[in-house]
């Protein structure tokens, strides 16, 4: 049965054995809290719709390279203090720099035949592995730094 959850509605049996980490899938058993391995496990057990991007991987013009080093961009930006001391040698603007060059990479991938999805008009695990990488980056900001930077 799908029991859909808030952070207030919480199940015990998730709190108890897995310290309460969403998102969650429990299915036969198997409890899974990570997104990427939900999204392994959804994709080998329902298998239709597939979830499988129809672009190889190789290629550059891929959703997968346009991800290639999101996540540590905008772990490095979260993690930088937001006033580096100043100073000629100063490198407190390259985390917001890279951040900034991801997130135009992905602007521009997206933007490129005017695509909804990373792979184009499909929803796929591409998809399903940036969402929480948007939602880390938002929810982060928030929580860490002063202000939504000027990402333009």
């Amino acid at each position: 049965n799908l029991q859909p959850c808030t952070p207030e509605t919480k199940p015990n049996w998730l709190i108890e054995h897995y310290q309460g980490s969403m998102p969650a899938l429990r299915h036969r058993k198997e409890c899974y809290t990570e997104s990427g391995g939900i999204v392994d496990y959804l994709e080998f057990f329902f298998t239709e719709p597939s979830l499988t991007p129809t672009k190889s991987k190789s290629s550059s013009s891929s959703g997968e390279a346009v991800l290639e080093g999101f996540f540590p961009a905008v772990a490095q930006y979260l993690k930088a203090p937001e006033d580096g001391g100043g100073g000629q040698d100063d490198y407190s603007n390259v985390p917001l720099d890279n951040l900034k060059a991801k997130l135009a990479t992905l602007n521009d991938h997206l933007a490129d035949d005017n695509k909804i999805f990373l792979d184009g008009d499909k929803f796929t695990t591409l998809d399903c592995r940036l969402v929480p990488q948007l939602y880390h980056l938002e929810t982060g900001i928030e929580g860490f730094k002063s202000g939504v930077p000027n990402l333009a």
